[in-house]
């Protein structure tokens, strides 16, 4: 009797190499496109930027001294957790975060008015740059809803929207009972200021 011979199995890769070079020859005779589309999207970039409005990101830290910190930890009041540091850090979070609290802030730094300069592309924000400081003492809807531009024909005065006011007094305009302070001596060199209102709980929300 004769044993059957044994073939092993074996696979065979019937898609051929990839040759690299042969690929690269194919598409190298398109690079003018690729090199147009390159220039096209640096091109949108650059107005992309040109007309954004760069946004700052601001960080803080903020130390909360805990003053009940000396306070015996007896068992039942562990237990109660009154006078635990995490709580005292949460109510102080909380206090923070109140809307008093950044009512308050936005009033101090004046965050319900932004400052621009016109340009020949958009308005540039000028927040701690402007010659004056816009107070809202009455508001008429009418000023959330238009832009202000002031420009300055005197030293002592503003015009504002085409109508001249004094500075550093309560007015009475169509958009309210305003003030207006200066924060650097004024003359009509000075570029044109565009102002727009808010309402608090708007800027609070930005």
């Amino acid at each position: 009797m004769v044993p059957n011979s044994y073939t092993p199995y074996q696979v065979y890769d019937l898609e051929p190499q990839a040759d690299l070079r042969a690929m690269l020859l194919r598409y190298l005779r398109y690079w003018p496109w690729f090199v147009l589309s390159l220039v096209l999207a640096l091109v949108a970039a650059y107005i992309y930027l040109l007309y954004q409005p760069p946004v700052y990101k601001v960080q803080a830290s903020l130390l909360i001294k805990d003053e009940k910190k000396g306070i015996s930890d007896a068992p039942m009041l562990k237990e109660l957790d009154l006078f635990s540091s995490n709580k005292v850090v949460d109510n102080e979070m909380e206090i923070l975060k109140s809307f008093t609290m950044m009512d308050r802030v936005a009033k101090k730094l004046g965050l319900d008015v932004r400052y621009y300069n016109p340009t020949s592309t958009s308005k540039k924000e000028i927040y701690g740059e402007s010659p004056i400081r816009l107070i809202v003492e009455k508001a008429n809807p009418t000023l959330y809803e238009e832009e202000l531009t002031f420009t300055f024909p005197t030293s002592n005065t503003v015009q504002l929207n085409g109508q001249v006011y004094p500075i550093n007094q309560s007015i009475r305009t169509p958009y309210g009972q305003l003030r207006i302070f200066t924060r650097k001596p004024l003359n009509n060199k000075l570029e044109p200021v565009i102002t727009r209102v808010f309402p608090q709980c708007w800027t609070l929300r930005e």
